[in-house]
């Protein structure tokens, strides 16, 4: 996978990749999948599916008024 290593020693600032991290990425991604991809397409992907991935969030925790119904795999509503 393009992320693998990533994380370790120089490739991050705090919670955000470095300039090095960033560099990594996109040449593990091109090694990976032969696709060529610049940092800022893989930072806009990013930005979507890291906002994605936090309205699915809202959803399972039921913050948003609905939930998930783990056993069904399923949306759930209340009636209110």
């Amino acid at each position: 996978m393009a992320t693998d290593g990533v994380s370790q020693a120089g490739n991050r600032s705090g919670t955000h990749l470095s300039k090095q991290g960033w560099k990594n990425l996109v040449e593990n991604f091109t090694r990976a999948t032969n696709k060529n991809y610049n940092r800022k397409q893989h930072r806009n992907r990013w930005d979507i599916v890291k906002k994605e991935w936090q309205i699915w969030d809202e959803l399972v925790r039921g913050e948003i008024g609905l939930g998930w119904n783990m056993e069904r795999q399923t949306i759930e509503v209340t009636n209110e």
